[in-house]
């Protein structure tokens, strides 16, 4: 049908415009709700993510650290079992080389004085 302003269509079709901008005006804002709440619930779901990976993280961090630690403590222990070691070690051969060194002394002592009675 052909719409002319005396036509009683026209008046109706004026009337339906305003109705029909709201009603596109209600769809549109709904819409942009619709994409606010997702973005909101994206970001609440990103900030839970980033709890989550921060706590883990730490998880992770403190966990090397003790390990470190466990680690420098285990090497310190050893290092001490070794000088320990090293210096039993070094001591017994200091007591080797003054009783040879006694021993030396002895023999030529007591060559010395058996040949004394020879001359």
């Amino acid at each position: 049908t052909h719409y002319t302003p005396s036509s009683p269509f026209f008046l109706e079709s004026i009337e339906m415009r305003p109705d029909q901008e709201r009603q596109d005006l209600e769809n549109a804002v709904a819409n942009e709700r619709r994409l606010i709440a997702d973005a909101v619930g994206r970001e609440k779901k990103m900030e839970s993510q980033l709890k989550v990976f921060l706590s883990y993280s730490k998880t992770l961090y403190e966990k090397e650290l003790v390990t470190r630690q466990h680690h420098s403590h285990r090497k310190h222990q050893i290092l001490t079992q070794i000088a320990a070691d090293l210096k039993s070690r070094l001591e017994e051969v200091e007591e080797e080389t003054t009783s040879n060194q006694l021993l030396d002394s002895d023999r030529k002592a007591l060559e010395s004085s058996t040949a004394q009675p020879a001359a």
